[in-house]
């Protein structure tokens, strides 16, 4: 019999034979696609060789990576499911989607009870405050490259889930590593002191462009759950939290302590101050750099402090900006560490990405839901009320 019957399932494996899998020139994984699919390989190919699966007569196959193509189809797909001209206007106001967090995220032992655990004194930081202890900053994560000559710290970040890290999209920009030559440790204010775990992929924001400083945010996704503790927790992503200018805020990362310094072993940690976006904008524009063409933008915020005491330095980037909301007692991210002119310097405050801008683009890639919970926060030592006023967390709650 000559007749050929076509189902969806045959029409699916076509599909997948006509796009087969691959490695990116990153080690990500992708899919081979003609170049002129793949507009985020076009934008980098001066300075990023794309990996080429075959040629289609005079026509390049690339790997595409596969978070691209997956934003594309869903762009796609919602093109076609609206159709040509856009829905009426309906009568029904949408429903509000609530997000949640995951349970008991952005919380900590109380702030005495890890200072009486602290058994030794630590390195100061550019800051007037103390230096943090183990489990003060439990989201915190070093982020390394493992070379021929051993382990290499590269930025800093911080724990969303059990297999998301948040970090900067340029520290993962050398087209001389795979992904999966990065690793991460968790859990200790010593940087060499915490668990190490490998990285399975890193998901960069398809609109960055590595020749400029705009959304500068990056996705570690880690081969093993990360196994949370007293010490390893999740920081809370900031739902429908505002910040004003004047803010308290806290930078955390292993940099330098000075411009051109060395790297710190030991996490340091800075209180710093929202700085408004029309005098961040002023204080920018005086340098005319080609990297921020468009100014200080929506997608960016800035903190520092007016004396020029605190602030992030070379070797934070990707490192968290959390704030403390009192009211609910838990701990968010507002801002990832991406660039500055030199450190410390008060007429030009840190600039860091606005976690909250890039909230549609994270949460579908992450699914907070499937995340595992950390465990309770156990007191074991009993607060005596005329303890001493610690720096920050007493101070604001």
């Amino acid at each position: 019999d000559d007749d050929t019957v076509i189902t969806d399932s045959s029409r699916q494996l076509d599909e997948i034979k006509s796009h087969p899998q691959c490695l990116t020139s990153r080690g990500e994984y992708g899919e081979c696609v003609s170049i002129s699919n793949c507009s985020i390989v076009q934008n980098q190919i001066t300075r990023i060789k794309p990996k080429i699966c075959f040629w289609n007569e005079m026509t390049p196959i690339i790997c595409c990576p596969e978070s691209y193509l997956l934003s594309q189809k869903q762009i796609d797909m919602e093109t076609k499911r609206l159709g040509a001209y856009p829905p009426p206007p309906s009568t029904t106001p949408p429903p509000m989607i609530i997000y949640k967090n995951i349970p008991r995220c952005g919380d900590r032992q109380p702030l005495s009870q890890l200072l009486v655990n602290a058994a030794s004194s630590r390195t100061r930081i550019i800051t007037k405050s103390r230096p943090p202890v183990t489990g003060e900053y439990p989201w915190m994560v070093a982020v390394f490259r493992e070379t021929s000559l051993g382990s290499q710290y590269l930025c800093g970040g911080s724990i969303l889930t059990d297999r998301f890290i948040l970090s900067a999209a340029h520290c993962f920009m050398s087209p001389n590593y795979l992904y999966t030559d990065y690793t991460i440790r968790v859990g200790d204010v010593d940087i060499m002191k915490g668990k190490v775990y490998k990285i399975h992929s890193v998901v960069v924001n398809p609109s960055y462009n590595p020749m400029h400083h705009y959304n500068d945010i990056a996705l570690l996704r880690t081969e093993k759950s990360i196994k949370f503790t007293e010490n390893v927790r999740p920081i809370c992503l900031p739902f429908h939290l505002k910040l004003y200018s004047r803010a308290p805020v806290i930078v955390t990362g292993f940099g330098s302590t000075e411009f051109g310094g060395k790297r710190s072993d030991i996490l340091l940690a800075a209180e710093i101050y929202i700085v408004s976006h029309e005098s961040c904008n002023r204080s920018y524009s005086v340098l005319m750099s080609k990297a921020i063409d468009k100014g200080i933008t929506s997608n960016m915020m800035c903190a520092g402090s007016k004396d020029g005491s605190s602030d992030a330095c070379q070797s934070d980037s990707g490192s968290p900006l959390v704030y403390y909301d009192s009211t609910r007692k838990q701990w968010f991210q507002v801002g990832i560490v991406s660039f500055g002119h030199r450190c410390a310097d008060p007429r030009f405050p840190g600039v860091y990405t606005r976690v909250a801008y890039y909230l549609d683009w994270l949460l579908p890639i992450i699914n907070l839901q499937k995340s595992s919970i950390p465990p309770k926060i156990e007191t074991h030592f009993r607060e005596s009320r005329r303890r001493r006023k610690y720096w920050y967390e007493e101070e604001h709650q």
